[in-house]
């Protein structure tokens, strides 16, 4: 009897050991990546939000200054996430259900001279496994191609940062 205790404590010991799996950090280089032009100011910050695996960066938070006294426009339809220089989709946020995803979304709109802000999700990180997922942004290099219109005239800003995930060191 002695014995059979032993071995199960052994053994949940060990499966507890493995399911702690290796603990990282997540960079961010840039730490606020931005870019800016005439019309608006834009930046950058990787988050966590909804349902996320290992309270990794799961989303981007979009923060945009207009600049000028006209109210501006956010194009979803082209304004797309960027990983390892390719184009992957657009996003998803707060009001869009996971099944329409990649359907049209309609434009938000940046009152003149003021701030809007907005969490993004990767529409090509969602995953549905018994639930809706926003998987963790990958390593790599990523960002967004964003698409704002003033009156006819749509105005694009690339805006890049690198994730990398590091061990904790213990």
């Amino acid at each position: 009897m002695k014995n059979n205790v032993l071995v199960i404590l052994f053994a949940l010991l060990l499966l507890n050991v493995g399911c702690l799996g290796n603990r990282y950090t997540t960079q961010i280089t840039p730490h606020s990546p931005s870019a800016s032009n005439d019309v608006f100011e834009a930046s950058l910050r990787a988050t966590t939000g909804g349902k996320s695996f290992r309270n990794s960066p799961n989303a981007i938070l979009l923060e945009v200054k207009n600049l000028t006294d006209r109210d501006l426009q956010i194009d979803w339809g082209k304004t797309l996430f960027i990983y390892k220089g390719s184009t992957y989709g657009t996003f998803m946020f707060d009001g869009i259900k996971y099944i329409d995803c990649d359907k049209p979304k309609p434009s938000d709109m940046i009152f003149a001279n003021s701030h809007f802000s907005k969490t993004l999700y990767p529409c090509a990180l969602t995953e549905f496994s018994r639930s809706w997922w926003n998987n963790p942004l990958p390593e790599g290099q990523q960002g967004i191609y964003l698409t704002i219109l003033d009156g006819d005239t749509a105005v694009s800003e690339k805006i890049f940062f690198t994730l990398t995930r590091v061990p904790i060191q213990k």
